[in-house]
């Protein structure tokens, strides 16, 4: 009878322990950062595009282009809104070390655009520029890194 007990404790400390060891848990992959720029919605003059670049520095990445075009809405006390007419997300595009790439937005239609990129990398290098289509004259130019607080 002693030696069953001891047994039956030497079963049940076995199982015990088996469970203790094994988990139903899954160990998941921590999702990577997503880093994004917006430029906000930006009004263009005629003639006029919204070139945004993005240079890649010393690592792969994966970049993806957002394009947002706006209409006028209603304006109340000095107020307007501006409605959403067309949008765009380009699929994922994978740039090498030192490879850039650029993304144009405006045309003689439309008037307030806004882009946005989103990236893996924080070390993205990223111009905003408005040029002039007749001239090509650069008339406004922001640049700076993803990660330096560009824009906001």
């Amino acid at each position: 009878m002693k030696r069953r007990i001891t047994l039956t404790i030497a079963i049940l400390s076995g199982v015990v322990l088996m469970l203790l060891i094994s988990s139903d848990s899954t160990t998941r992959a921590q999702p990577g950062r997503t880093f994004v720029t917006d430029t906000g919605v930006v009004t263009l003059g005629p003639n006029q595009i919204l070139r945004l670049t993005v240079a890649n520095g010393l690592d792969q990445t994966t970049v993806r282009f957002g394009r947002f075009e706006y209409v006028d809405g209603a304006c109340i006390g000095g107020i307007c809104k501006h409605l959403i007419s067309s949008q765009n997300i380009s699929d994922p595009m994978t740039l090498a070390p030192g490879e850039a790439a650029s993304y144009n937005l405006g045309d003689t239609a439309t008037h307030e655009v806004r882009a946005v990129v989103t990236t893996s990398r924080q070390d993205l290098r990223i111009n905003v520029i408005i040029i002039n289509t007749i001239t090509g004259d650069v008339v406004a130019l922001y640049t700076n890194n993803i990660g330096g607080g560009l824009l906001g």
